[in-house]
């Protein structure tokens, strides 16, 4: 009887949970796409006020100009997408956690489907966790991580 009412709404909570990161994720996306295009447009009506490229450069070495520069926008931030990567493994690892605790806590042990959910739960939170492990080592040895500018950083010496 128990398994009756928990089956149902595990995966309508599941169901929400897919459902609710899919339009998350768009919007998300959107929000981007659309800064970044405002972004270039304003970029692109700026160049062409200027009549040489002298000019540019001294505008882009003015204070308005890295300003301009500091507000564009980073569409795919590397850092960003690693730590969305490690935020849904933990909440689908513990999920899997808490659905197999659930199992052996209410002694459903003829109920392979609960523990079953809960493995593969615990195995797909894992998989992100190891996703965003290998992301940060690449990205790191790649370079694309957003690093502070040596003058940023303290001296060793204090």
């Amino acid at each position: 009887m128990f398994w009756e009412v928990v089956a149902p709404a595990a995966m309508l909570i599941a169901t929400m949970l897919v459902i609710g990161s899919i339009a998350r994720t768009s919007i998300v996306n959107r929000r981007l796409r659309e800064t970044a295009r405002a972004s270039a447009e304003l970029q692109m009506k700026l160049v062409e006020k200027f009549s040489s490229a002298e000019e540019v450069v001294r505008y882009l070495e003015s204070s308005a100009g890295k300003n301009l520069l500091e507000a564009t926008p980073a569409p795919n931030a590397p850092t960003s997408r690693v730590l969305d990567s490690v935020h849904l493994g933990l909440l689908v690892l513990m999920g899997g956690i808490g659905l197999s605790a659930a199992n052996s806590a209410l002694g459903l042990e003829g109920h392979a489907g609960l523990q079953a959910m809960g493995l593969v739960a615990v195995l797909v939170g894992v998989g992100f966790l190891l996703s965003a492990g290998a992301s940060w080592y690449l990205l790191r040895g790649w370079g694309l991580l957003g690093r502070k500018n040596s003058s940023d950083e303290p001296s060793e010496n204090g």
